[in-house]
């Protein structure tokens, strides 16, 4: 089975009060200092998501899921909030979300803002096409300065059953995946993602080498390592 090392950097910034976190509502920045580890298997993708949120003053973060051709299931389980969303092809996608704080969970059948089709895009008959509610998952925190949420995704057909999650502490266990993070509003943003059959691995922490992320992989038999540093992009005023 191959295995891909996979880093990507999400999230959103705000520094006003009462406004979620991640969404399309006004006061919202997008910044590329926040550091998710992603790892993808190619039969049966998994990605783990580690988002570390701070704001000036306590405000209600809210992370976002959603789906389109079929409604979710959420489970509030002792330790995460378990989400899983199918399409009518067999297809299903099974989140863990993990948090730092307590959380609010919600599903709705309807958008925020409903879309228009202000391009006037038209079907194979030539009529304006109409565009169907979706169906839209939120986990919101109580006010707080600093949220943190890690998500295992395990994405896959309906050709096996989902990954077992096992979560310790701070460490969390997929398959032979290690995934050890600061799921606490304290210290420095931190998260290494381990696989020690393979040698492969990721490590972040926002505390040293000024916030690199170190990812190890083997590539045709080789060892490879590199080193990606975050960085603030340059807003257009």
């Amino acid at each position: 089975m191959t295995k891909d090392v996979l880093l990507s950097i999400s999230g959103l910034h705000q520094d006003v009060t009462g406004i979620e976190a991640q969404g399309d509502e006004p006061g919202n920045e997008p910044i590329e200092v926040i550091a998710p580890a992603n790892y993808y298997e190619k039969n049966g993708k998994h990605y783990v998501i580690y988002d570390e949120l701070e704001g000036k003053e306590a405000v209600t973060w809210s992370y976002l899921l959603h789906t389109v051709e079929l409604p979710m299931e959420m489970q509030e389980l002792p330790y995460e909030v378990k989400v899983t969303g199918k399409n009518k092809d067999g297809g299903i996608s099974v989140a863990h979300l993990f948090s730092s704080a307590k959380t609010e969970q919600a599903i709705v059948d309807t958008f925020f803002c409903a879309p228009t089709n202000w391009k006037n895009v038209t079907n194979a008959q030539g009529k304006a096409v109409k565009y169907p509610n979706h169906w839209h998952f939120s986990s919101t925190t109580i006010p707080c300065k600093t949220a943190r949420f890690l998500t295992v995704m395990d994405t896959h057909g309906n050709n096996r059953a989902d990954m077992k999650v096992v979560r310790q502490g701070n460490t969390v266990q997929v398959g032979d995946w290690i995934i050890t993070c600061n799921l606490t509003e304290k210290g420095k943003a931190a998260i290494s993602v381990t696989h020690q059959a393979e040698k492969v691995s990721l490590k972040y922490d926002a505390g040293k080498k000024e916030g690199a992320t170190i990812i190890t992989d083997q590539v045709q038999g080789k060892q490879v390592n590199k080193v990606l540093t975050d960085y603030l992009p340059d807003f257009e005023i």
